[in-house]
């Protein structure tokens, strides 16, 4: 009878995770290729480390009437209940950008929160806490402008030298409890700026110690070695992160994008 048992339990774990594997490939096929980064941006590159098979992160990346969308999403939860809500996410921002041709991300922002809370009938259920937060930056070349909005999510600009850190809004995208709006910054921008953007999978991310990465960490590693291809960063921060982790479970989805807007 046990055995009878573990070979039913394998054979529904095998279903279960060929199921998930070929929605996989489903989510792979609809968010954009991170390639779409150094496409529309010469010198650009992803990490991307998902905790399960599906991810609740995404990257997002879009050129449009010749500026250049490029965002960093984590959505409530990982493995499947995430990548459901990255399907609803990429489907807003696809129509609000592509679409209706908005192009402050304040107000990009401001429409996708809207989205979220009419998909996901949260004026009948608002007790859901299913939502995401975003980091989302429009490069305008030609005014050499990069504006920013961010739900709970910052960016790090790198230049000459000089770290800054741009906030985002202290608000998750579908969170009806706090009405706020979200804010546009604007920053200038040449050919020695190198943007970061990323979510709380990494500054969350423990050792074996129990000591989180944090924000610190990553920090330090930009100032470090700004000044090195993007690729390169890369590598090296990967290497940092795997390193940090060793054998340690990997707590969340770990998302990092980083380019040069020039």
């Amino acid at each position: 009878m046990l055995q009878s048992k573990n070979d039913e339990l394998a054979e529904r774990n095998l279903y279960i995770t060929d199921s998930i594997r070929y929605a996989q490939k489903i989510q792979s096929a609809i968010l954009p290729d991170p390639k779409m980064l150094e496409k529309n941006i010469k010198d650009g590159d992803l990490i991307f480390k998902p905790k399960d098979i599906v991810s609740g992160d995404f990257f997002w990346c879009a050129e449009v009437d010749g500026m250049i969308f490029v965002a960093v999403i984590d959505c409530t939860g990982h493995g499947v209940p995430g990548a459901f809500m990255s399907m609803i996410g990429n489907t807003l921002l696809n129509d609000i950008v592509k679409v209706k041709k908005v192009s402050d991300p304040g107000q990009i922002l401001n429409l996708l929160d809207q989205g979220i809370i009419l998909e996901l009938n949260k004026e009948e259920n608002q007790d859901t806490i299913d939502g995401m937060d975003i980091a989302l930056c429009v490069i305008d070349r030609g005014n050499a402008k990069l504006n920013f909005a961010g739900a709970y999510r910052p960016l790090f600009h790198f230049n000459k030298g000089e770290l800054t850190e741009i906030k985002g809004t202290k608000k998750s995208i579908g969170d009806r409890k706090r009405q706020l709006d979200f804010a546009t910054a604007s920053i200038d921008i040449d050919s020695s700026s190198v943007i970061y953007l990323f979510t709380d999978g990494l500054a969350d991310q423990n050792n074996i110690e129990g000591e989180k990465f944090g924000v610190q960490k990553l920090r330090d590693f930009i100032k470090e070695n700004a000044t090195l291809p993007v690729t390169e960063q890369k590598e090296l921060l990967t290497d940092r992160i795997n390193n940090f982790m060793l054998n340690e479970v990997q707590r969340d989805d770990i998302t990092v994008a980083i380019f040069k807007p020039f």
